[in-house]
């Protein structure tokens, strides 16, 4: 009974526990609207303070006319709210005569004209063309009081909470503005909030500052101003908080490795990079890492790691926040492109909608793009490049070898050389009256210089010195040519190296039966259409035939290389060299192109935006964002033959097996060709044969001539019948038939 009894007050304790702790405030939501501060502001409505006295209107004008200055704002509408008791034509006329008297442009409040305002100046027009641009700065100006300032804060929620459209500067002016905090739903915003006090007659303005996380509004102190000492800059405006004080940043990413990817968590985790981790790390599991929101809501859990990923954390560490991360859904998981209605799609359509403060991605910075989005500093450097896959490449060592060794128009040249030189002999020969007859034919004299060229040499030599200087001239052109040629055949032969189709975007665009894709959703199309190079057109317009050449991804760019072996992929070289680190399989061009840097994405009028960029500027210069670069992409392994000499096969001499069936075909065509000529021509009578001291030679009926003294006399016959001639006379050998005998 003692233990029931025990248990039942247990468990009442329990309740009264929870009870309690459900009436505590949230933490992280803060106060709102709502809140004991506000409503202590109600009761005053009963009996409210005494207005501001015209003296203290020009002291709040004259301070707005210099702090306006400090934000670079130009033009001010002036906005009075109806329950702070003050819209009066006084109040008007005070703050407009301070504003003018200090150059600053006076306009009655008119948001939407405000709103119109913005917009032209992000196309980069004015709204007004009588108007300059320099001119037009504008900033609305809220004057409230401290009981209306609960109600002026609805009214500026709704004008910072639509998309798409510019809401510029706000400042919130009012005396003795109570110090509640603010809490303003799904808002990330920023606007100035100043108290001026009656008593002292001096001006305290804050920045405030909303995340949109479900926390209080961070309010950030960055001026004073008194009528003696007049405005004092406590900290600059307009660049962010140093501190985030925990606050969260709404961050929207897709995967694009090695820039944002998943990875599983080491057991061993930190919430924190370490400039010690190894390449080796980074690739087995995660220390460093982001808890995945999901696709905007969805709640899907995943972890998130990758370069940006810690340069991300780098600046969370220095800066004080948290980030909430989400991914876009798979079919809008793009860098973001321009659609028909003249939205985005992608990371830049999340921005332009506002679901997002920062897109964690390497953007290109664009005309269209900045006139929705802002980007940050420099997060990396790189440029486009085409690869291929390396099977589709030419070996070296192959059934052309020996012909590949020298350039084609090395071949023309060298034929075109011995064309000429056989014509230059001949000439010079015909010209000789005692140069030997054999070189007087075109032919004989091709097949010697062709000798001499493959280093053969000749078994006739001429005779006269001119003769001779040209065929020693080509001889020794041979030499160097021949030498040249076994030189390069040598090194074809010891070294195995591969010979890409193409090494240029040039020679990709007219490679037959090639196609160049690209990955889809990014801006490098519209960069190619506006530029001017052929090459460039060339490839826009076969993605214009084709867009199936676009892939969603650069791992399905690589995936659709290795199956197609006619098909390239021009990619960012930074994040290519990464994936294709250790596979030899993909050969990557040597051209580098539409080279430029790369930015993460900023929400139109990122409050903080400023402070990001110094916290980027900071990584940069102090070495932080190269180390984290180094330990993700590791140092490159080059793709080499493990062993550089290669055993020659049939199909690497198959060039001189083609010669020679070709030398063949010629042959035997001639041989052909003899037979049927002499098929068809009429029988002749063979000439006596004459043995002269058992040499035999066809001599034709032309009396024997005396030379040098030698004689030759008929000894044979027919039978034994002599030989009867016409002539007697000896038979005179020239010198040129003594060599041949």
């Amino acid at each position: 009974m003692r233990e029931t009894v025990e248990r039942a007050k247990m468990a009442v304790m329990a309740v009264v526990v929870v009870v309690v702790l459900l009436a505590l405030p949230l933490p992280t939501r803060g106060q709102d609207l709502s809140s004991e501060c506000w409503s202590s502001l109600k009761g005053e409505e009963e009996a409210p303070s005494p207005p501001p006295s015209q003296r203290d209107l020009n002291n709040m004008g004259v301070f707005v006319a210099q702090f306006v200055k400090v934000i670079g704002v130009t033009e001010v509408y002036l906005c009075v709210t109806e329950e702070s008791g003050l819209k009066n034509k006084t109040t008007e006329r005070t703050l407009a005569v301070a504003l003018a008297r200090r150059s600053v442009f006076f306009m009655p409040c008119d948001l939407d004209k405000m709103r119109s305002v913005l917009q032209a100046i992000v196309k980069g027009t004015t709204y007004s063309s009588r108007t300059p641009t320099a001119l037009q700065h504008p900033a609305a100006l809220h004057i409230t009081s401290r009981s209306a300032l609960a109600t002026t804060l609805g009214k500026l929620h709704g004008t910072l909470s639509g998309w798409g459209i510019p809401t510029g500067q706000h400042i919130l002016l009012g005396v003795d503005l109570p110090n509640c905090d603010v809490f303003l739903e799904n808002v990330t915003s920023h606007w100035y909030q100043a108290s001026y006090r009656m008593e002292s007659g001096t001006v305290a303005a804050e920045e405030v500052f909303l995340f949109g996380d479900g926390r209080e509004a961070l309010k950030v102190p960055v001026a004073s101003w008194s009528a003696t000492r007049g405005l004092t800059i406590l900290y600059q405006p307009g660049i962010g908080p140093s501190d985030f004080q925990g606050h969260a940043v709404n961050v929207v990413t897709i995967i694009d490795r090695p820039l944002v990817m998943k990875m599983r968590v080491c057991r061993t985790n930190t919430s924190r990079p370490s400039s010690s981790s190894s390449f080796m790390d980074r690739h087995t599991c995660s220390k460093h890492f982001l808890r995945m929101e999901g696709q905007f809501g969805t709640g899907n859990q995943t972890v998130i790691t990758g370069y940006l990923v810690e340069v991300l954390l780098s600046l969370a560490k220095s800066f004080n926040f948290t980030v909430r991360l989400s991914t876009l859904p798979p079919d809008d998981a793009v860098f973001g492109t321009e659609m028909k209605d003249g939205n985005y799609n992608g990371l830049i359509g999340a921005l332009q909608r506002k679901q997002a403060d920062i897109a964690l991605a390497a953007f290109s910075i664009t005309d269209e793009r900045l006139k929705v989005v802002d980007f940050s500093e420099v997060i990396g450097y790189s440029g486009m490049n085409i690869y291929a896959q390396r099977n589709s490449s030419l070996e070296s060592i192959g059934w052309d070898t020996f012909v590949r060794s020298f350039h084609w128009e090395t071949w023309l040249a060298i034929l075109t050389l011995l064309g000429v030189m056989t014509v230059g002999l001949w000439v010079i020969v015909r010209q000789q009256a005692n140069e030997d007859q054999h070189f007087a034919k075109g032919s004989n004299v091709a097949f010697i210089l062709f000798s001499c060229l493959v280093q053969q040499g000749s078994w006739i030599l001429p005779t006269t010195g001119r003769a001779q200087a040209v065929l020693w001239l080509f001889w020794f052109t041979s030499v160097v040519l021949y030498a040249s040629y076994t030189a390069i055949l040598t090194s074809f032969l010891t070294v195995s190296t591969v010979t890409p189709p193409f090494s240029t975007l040039q020679e990709a665009v007219k490679a037959p039966g090639w196609k160049i894709g690209m990955l889809k959703g990014t801006a490098t199309p519209k960069i190619l259409q506006r530029s001017k190079k052929e090459s460039y057109q060339k490839v826009y317009e076969g993605l214009v035939r084709d867009p199936s050449l676009f892939c969603d991804s650069r791992e399905a760019g690589l995936d659709r290389i290795m199956s197609d072996s006619k098909f390239s992929f021009m990619a960012d070289r930074d994040a290519m060299s990464y994936l294709i680190r250790g596979n030899c399989s993909v050969k990557e061009m040597t051209e580098n192109f539409l080279a430029g840097f790369s930015h993460m994405g900023y929400r139109k009028h990122l409050p903080y935006a400023e402070v990001i960029n110094r916290g980027l500027v900071k990584l940069e210069s102090g070495g932080v964002m190269d180390r984290i670069h180094q330990q993700w992409w590791g140092k490159p392994i080059p793709c080499e033959a493990q062993s550089p000499f290669t055993r020659l096969g049939f199909s690497n001499i198959l060039t001189a097996f083609m010669l020679l069936l070709a030398g063949i075909i010629v042959s035997s065509a001639i041989f052909a060709l003899e037979i049927l000529y002499t098929s068809q021509r009429p029988p002749t009578l063979a000439p006596p044969q004459i043995t002269y001291d058992k040499i035999e030679f066809f001599s034709s009926h032309q009396p024997l001539k005396q030379d040098n003294g030698m004689q030759f006399m008929k000894t044979g016959g027919k039978g034994s019948e002599p030989l009867r001639w016409s002539s007697m006379e000896p038979w005179k050998m020239r010198a040129s038939n003594r060599r041949r005998l």
